[in-house]
């Protein structure tokens, strides 16, 4: 991606070209010939690998053209699991990501394309990231996708001159609504796999406006940004969801005066429900900002949150038209909306609730502990008790009376204190980085020695 390369009439800026609106439709017309000439017809289902290049992008759309719907496995799965998943939903074909095309000449508008589809119109086949269980297909309309991207435009103020930088996979849904607001706001978008080095070199090169990362991106960052943090901070907004922004990163952000924005969105919704602008931190500082307008959220008496809107695929809504999300939230009075935790993952010790959150988001405060899981431990006499699992700094050894010492001195309540304590090298996360209990519980069961208090 040359200094000097500007927007100008591209759809796409990758790191070897610019990419016109026109070269891109044209690589749409020429697989939407390979799809018709495969027998693809209206309402078939056909297999994305998903890399994150321009070849997806025209895969993905030349699939819209043809009325066709996108199954996207996961590429971090086995290829062989990929093949399997897309023929569970139906597949009829599954495209190469890897096959050579040339674009097809035309004087056909690219950007008509996103006002084609109807609304009820399934465009793809998108999985869970499978942080409470299996992965789970959830099929989301074209409606869904403007519904959000409409709502995600009112609330960060997207303008004319705004570009916003795509380094996330593009099966995954924050990946797609990049693609699809780009589309439907009739706007460019840069397109760079993720690494540390393209990713930075991007924005200190391109007049990129906003980007999109998850925080295990953002820590891998760090380093490059530390050395030369003006590009982003001229950024409008840099997009934090996937997994909780942890409050040393948090504080590191806001010293440097990074843009940040922490979101809150699932697949099932299209992406985003709710955004913190840009300077909100400040005051709200472990906030996932006010719901965006397409979005109503509502509090049930367990503290569970519910969702509904345009944007919500309908075959996750329950008998009452909601989606609960299996969240824990809470919101103060000024509309602002905290998530608290996965309200299965809350540990009742003798009738108390107990947030595991808490305690990682606290312990995580040590100077010698890299990573934190608190799950609940069954007990004989209390029902559950907390356990942690730290990552301790290479060459650390924690006792579990340091750790309880330590959480006292952050004002937690003895109740809370954790009574079972585990070493680990690693923890196991989703690619989003949000922490995968049910494994590390699952582990725990089979090995369960542990130092006890």
């Amino acid at each position: 991606m040359a200094a000097d390369a500007g927007v100008g009439n591209c759809f796409a800026v990758a790191p070897e070209r610019c990419w016109s609106a026109a070269a891109v439709l044209g690589g749409i017309l020429r697989w939407e010939a390979h799809l018709r000439d495969g027998g693809i017809k209206p309402g078939d289902r056909v297999g994305v690998l998903a890399d994150p290049g321009i070849t997806t992008v025209v895969q993905l759309l030349a699939v819209v053209r043809v009325g066709a719907i996108a199954v996207l496995p996961s590429r971090r799965w086995h290829l062989q699991e990929q093949e399997r998943q897309c023929h569970l939903q139906g597949a009829r074909l599954i495209l190469d990501p890897d096959a050579p095309w040339e674009p097809l000449g035309t004087n056909d508008d690219l950007w008509d394309l996103g006002d084609r589809p109807a609304d009820d119109t399934v465009q793809g086949i998108y999985f869970t990231s499978g942080t409470s269980g299996n992965p789970k297909p959830v099929p989301l309309t074209m409606g869904n996708h403007r519904a959000s991207a409409f709502a995600v435009r009112e609330r960060l103020g997207i303008g004319a001159q705004d570009c916003w930088l795509n380094c996330l996979p593009l099966y995954h849904i924050g990946g797609q609504a990049i693609l699809w607001r780009s589309l439907l706001w009739r706007l460019p978008f840069g397109l760079v796999p993720f690494t540390p080095e393209a990713v930075h070199r991007a924005v200190a090169t391109h007049p990129l406006t906003h980007c999109s990362l998850v925080p295990t991106m953002l820590w891998r960052l760090r380093p490059l940004i530390d050395r030369q943090p003006e590009p982003w901070q001229r950024l409008r907004g840099i997009l934090m969801g996937g997994a909780p922004l942890g409050a040393e990163l948090r504080h590191w952000a806001a010293t440097l005066g990074l843009p940040l924005c922490p979101t809150y969105g699932m697949t099932e919704t299209a992406s985003q429900i709710t955004t913190l602008l840009p300077g909100e931190g400040a005051t709200k500082p472990n906030s996932i900002g006010r719901s965006l307008s397409h979005a109503t959220l509502h509090l049930r008496p367990d503290g569970e949150l519910w969702v509904r809107g345009a944007m919500v695929s309908d075959a996750v809504l329950n008998p009452d038209g909601w989606l609960a999300t299996g969240d824990r939230a809470s919101c103060d009075g000024d509309g602002y909306w905290y998530i608290h935790g996965r309200l299965a993952d809350t540990i009742n010790c003798g009738g108390e609730k107990i947030d595991p959150q808490e305690l990682e988001d606290l312990l995580g405060r040590h100077s010698d502990v890299q990573d934190i899981c608190a799950i609940a431990v069954d007990d004989g006499e209390w029902g559950q008790v907390v356990g942690v699992v730290v990552v301790p700094r290479p060459g650390v050894t924690l006792s579990l009376e340091a750790v309880q010492e330590f959480l006292q001195t952050q004002h937690l309540p003895r109740y809370k204190l954790p009574r079972r304590l585990w070493h680990w090298s690693s923890l196991p996360r989703t690619a989003n980085g949000k922490l995968q209990r049910q494994q590390v519980a699952q582990r725990i069961v089979t090995n369960s020695s542990a130092l006890e208090g």
